[in-house]
């Protein structure tokens, strides 16, 4: 869970709670909940060439949405919301690459394998 801030007029914190995170082939797409102890709610924050904001209540026609981002102020809440996806997700999700294993000439790179019964279980006669 991420502290964005708090809201203008009450002074609640607003959180993010990210329970999904898509890297892209240019960014990454990030689905939460967000919310201020009154109003709590999906959104999905899409980073990358184009950076979207998509509020689920908007489209399904939830209530409080809209007194929420009053409470927030929208412009403020939306540049907090990427800021805190690109700053935070971005940089600890980031992939970390593994070194290299050299082989010797004469060495398998990859163990070889023993079975331990001579023949499947259920095969075996009763």
């Amino acid at each position: 869970m991420i502290y964005i801030g708090a809201t203008e007029v009450s002074s609640q914190a607003i959180y993010l709670d990210i329970h999904s995170i898509e890297h892209l082939r240019c960014g990454i797409r990030v689905s939460a909940v967000i919310g201020d102890g009154c109003y709590e709610g999906e959104v999905l924050i899409e980073c990358g060439e184009q950076t979207a904001i998509t509020y689920a209540d908007a489209w399904l026609g939830g209530d409080g949405l809209d007194d929420f981002l009053q409470r927030c102020g929208k412009h403020w809440l939306q540049q907090q919301l990427v800021a805190s996806v690109t700053d935070r997700v971005a940089l600890s999700c980031r992939p970390t690459r593994q070194p290299e294993r050299k082989f010797h000439p004469h060495q398998s790179p990859r163990p070889r394998v023993q079975i331990a019964e001579t023949q499947p279980f259920w095969l075996k006669p009763a």
